[in-house]
């Protein structure tokens, strides 16, 4: 069981012995390590699960239990037929201490042979409610948690006439805050099962079930396991169901259309019988998958969105609980394999957009500019080692099947990678932010909230941002540099007087319009505010400012050498109260 038994907010791990009911505590130290185990006890046998769960509210994870209780029940009808006798179940709080020991306070009788379920806020108090199951099978039940770490007599909810069930999942379908009761039932031989949705009437009371799947529309086995997850990524929850049948276990989806109501996927899969399942988002594309503890070992199935799943065997591992044990940010998976406690950290990389920065400078925490040139940083967008570059002008929309939007707008590219991404930002993106979206390979990556500025220059240079700027001597076309500094590079001093072509991205609106992904090549752009140049400290007249024929996206300011300046020297641009690096340089003699 995970939990934060000693309140730092780290997650714990705590084992129940198979013997004598001892409870170990391992405390978390937060990277993916735990301390030696606290072992306490005995308490009482546990029947069924036992649940983690804040009982008092003091930011500190207790235990719950069900066990043999001193209330004698007989002739209690069954969903069998028959009758059921013997000691009724009551309900067991362990508060913790927050040493890893806990304090075993007084029994609740469950009136009946109920076993703990799980937790849920059924009235939408903020306080956890509790669900169980009832071990004949005709009704499930719930306990109002009250404020201060109590509960109420536990209130029967009556469930399908003639069927036996057994609660699957509780999740709010509705999106309404009022959690719904996904409820398995089927005929004591095990025939006609079905999978029933009792909807949330929000004053404790559920409305007539509604058969989600039966076995005249799927094949249905008796073992029906169940679990709500959103595993096509558009933010509606979904249901997944597994179950036994004729020696295979198939796995298929009900995705959620609109709130509280289902369509089944086309595609399926088959798990193992018999196999322990959860749902968790391996790869962080947003879309759910699956874990499973099967036949020789751990295997994952990674959602493709649709309904099907890609299905990867890892090998010897646990699949009991999910937690983010190193606090990445990812899904961990720990579990009990013989007297140890394992953990698996998720070492996947998860597809997401980082930054976006201007394409020539890289400079941190500068706005991007529409209709310049920019660079989007992350991972995952394509596969490693795997890279596209626009081969014709207009810019394509998508490379390597990777298209970005930015405040919705599509984006022309001219290079994608699996870290990297270049874009011309559309000239008609307006406003101070905007969401930059990845899309890669038909799944939106989460998106990423960029500043915009009518105007933000950034030089391009050799270096990524720093170095011998790309500013061409008109008299003899090379770089204004020294000499010989870049091996198979013309770098010659420009000398005052000279005048040089600076290419830089980022100086804001031209007239006449161009369109997005277009080269000015057929008209002149001049840009609408002309900027300041400065070399080596001295203004620098300018002659020219505006967009270059051939480069989408590329600014060119021509510019006049001033007198009184000589050596390697920063090479600058001021617009829009921004003045780029004097890191960037070029020679003058």
């Amino acid at each position: 069981m995970i939990g934060d038994f000693n309140g730092d907010h780290k997650p714990d791990i705590a084992v129940v012995c198979q013997y004598g009911s001892q409870i170990s505590v391992l405390f978390g130290n937060g990277d993916g390590s735990f301390r030696p185990p606290v072992l306490n006890g005995p308490f009482p046998t546990a029947r069924g699960r036992i649940l983690a769960l804040d009982v008092n509210g003091d930011g500190r994870t207790d235990l719950l239990l069900t066990s043999f209780g001193q209330q004698v029940l007989t002739g209690v009808p069954t969903c069998f037929g028959g009758s059921e006798s013997g000691h009724g179940n009551d309900l067991i709080p362990l508060i913790s201490k927050g040493d890893g020991n806990f304090n075993q306070l007084p029994s609740i009788p469950t009136g009946g042979f109920y076993t703990l379920w799980g937790a849920s806020d059924l009235n939408g108090d903020g306080i956890p409610d509790l669900l169980f199951n009832d071990d004949t099978q005709l009704d499930v039940g719930f306990m109002l948690g009250v404020k201060g770490g109590t509960f109420s007599p536990l209130t029967s909810i009556s469930t399908t006439p003639g069927l036996c069930s057994n609660l699957g999942t509780v999740a709010d379908f509705q999106n309404n805050r009022k959690p719904d009761l996904i409820v398995n039932s089927g005929n004591f031989d095990g025939s006609s099962p079905a999978v029933f949705r009792f909807a949330n009437n929000g004053n404790l009371s559920f409305a007539m079930p509604v058969a989600l799947v039966s076995s005249t529309n799927q094949s249905l086995g008796a073992n029906i396991q169940t679990a709500a997850a959103d595993f096509n990524g558009d933010g509606i929850l979904d249901l997944g169901i597994s179950t036994e049948f004729a020696n295979a276990a198939p796995f298929f989806v009900l995705f959620g259309t609109t709130p509280g109501a289902f369509k089944q996927a086309p595609g399926s899969l088959n798990l193992f019988p018999a196999s322990q399942w959860l749902t968790l988002d391996i790869n962080g594309d947003g879309k759910a998958d699956l874990a499973e503890l099967g036949s020789g070992g751990l295997h994952f199935y990674l959602s493709n969105g649709d309904g099907t799943f890609q299905h990867i065997f890892y090998g010897p591992g646990v699949a009991d609980f999910v937690a983010d044990f190193n606090g990445d940010g990812k899904p961990d998976l720990g579990g009990v394999a013989g007297n140890s406690v394992v953990v698996m950290i998720n070492t996947t990389v998860f597809a997401s957009v980082t930054g976006a920065l201007n394409g020539a400078s890289f400079a941190k925490g500068q706005a991007v500019t529409p209709g310049s040139l920019a660079t989007i940083f992350g991972s995952g967008f394509t596969a490693p080692n795997v890279n596209g570059s626009a081969s014709s002008i207009p810019l394509p929309l998508t490379l390597q099947n990777v298209s970005v939007t930015m405040g919705g707008i599509p984006a022309p590219l001219l290079f994608v990678n699996a870290t990297q991404i270049n874009v011309q930002v559309p000239w008609e993106l307006t406003g101070s932010t905007a969401d930059i979206v990845v899309t890669a390979n038909g799944t939106a990556l989460p998106r990423f909230h960029a500043p915009i500025a009518p105007a933000g220059p950034g030089i391009f240079t050799t270096q990524s941002g720093t170095g011998q700027a790309i500013a061409i001597n008109n008299a003899d076309g090379s770089l204004a540099g020294p000499s010989g500094s870049i091996p198979g590079v013309a770098l010659h001093p420009a000398s005052a007087g000279d005048v040089l072509l600076i290419l830089c991205t980022g100086l804001g609106a031209v007239s006449p319009n161009v369109a997005d992904g277009a080269a000015a090549s057929d008209a002149v752009r001049n840009s609408l505010v002309t900027p300041t140049v400065l070399i080596g400290g001295q203004p620098a007249q300018v002659l020219f400012s505006g967009l270059t024929s051939q480069f989408v996206g590329v600014n060119q300011i021509n510019v006049v050498v001033p007198d009184g300046v000589t050596g390697t020297v920063p090479l600058q641009i001021s617009l829009a109260g921004i003045t780029t690096s004097d890191q960037v340089t070029v020679a003058i003699q």
